[in-house]
């Protein structure tokens, strides 16, 4: 009969691996031709109870192979346990997981904001103060940066596309271009965010009150020639 309690205690005092509801890993052993493997996914550190795969987590594809692909559907505790058999005689490794709850979230901090219009044809550069709310902290979780920020623009109540804008762990803003082809008449621009993911692809929540910004573009005035007056 198997015994968890000399690998599970070997593997307690390792760093422990954190990832986050809904992410996908792809684990794996040496493959050598001739062994067998087989791979367990459990529900807590009892290693009795195996992960359930449609509420819990569960593997993507044959838990018989040399690698194997997880996905993680629920926060809490897991042991992901590999067992490599040859000859008769087996070896079993364990990897200790925490899956933390998907609690990110990214919202504007601005408020609205106006300008005056300056030259036509060129961008106009837009900095919009960002608010990252990642996990526990975004030095435990850097690897989900890049985010991929997806905000749509309106002008004057026009669709006028999406913008995609990548965001690092030490971005306290984002840069968002608008083209100007109108300089005699006010505009109103809305910007609104559409959708942000890390670079894995994990949906970040959109905070509702801090979805949105209004910038309002004033048209540059005219002005006669200058004339001798006397």
């Amino acid at each position: 009969m198997w015994c968890c309690c000399s690998v599970l205690l070997e593997a307690m005092g390792q760093e422990r691996v954190r990832l986050v509801e809904g992410e996908i890993h792809s684990f794996s052993v040496e493959e050598v031709m001739g062994r067998k493997y087989d791979w367990i996914l459990y529900s807590g550190f009892s290693m009795i109870t195996h992960a359930s795969s449609d509420l819990e987590a569960g593997f993507l594809g044959s838990s018989k192979l040399s690698v194997v692909s997880c996905v993680f559907k629920k926060k809490g505790n897991y042991v992901l346990r590999s067992d490599t058999e040859q000859g008769g005689c087996s070896n079993s490794r364990i990897l200790i997981l925490t899956v933390l709850s998907n609690n990110m979230s990214f919202g504007f901090v601005n408020a609205d904001q106006e300008a005056c219009a300056t030259t036509i044809g060129e961008p106009l550069p837009l900095d919009l103060t960002v608010e990252k709310n990642l996990a526990t902290s975004t030095t435990t979780f850097k690897q989900y940066f890049p985010l991929r920020v997806t905000v749509r623009v309106s002008e004057d109540g026009r669709d006028i596309g999406t913008q995609d804008i990548m965001i690092d762990r030490e971005d306290d803003a984002m840069a968002l271009n608008l083209k100007i082809d109108d300089l005699d008449n006010d505009h109103r621009y809305s910007i609104r965010l559409e959708k942000v993911q890390t670079n894995n692809g994990l949906p970040v929540g959109i905070i509702d009150a801090k979805s949105n910004i209004q910038f309002l573009l004033k048209k540059r005035p005219r002005a006669g020639k200058i004339v001798i007056v006397e």
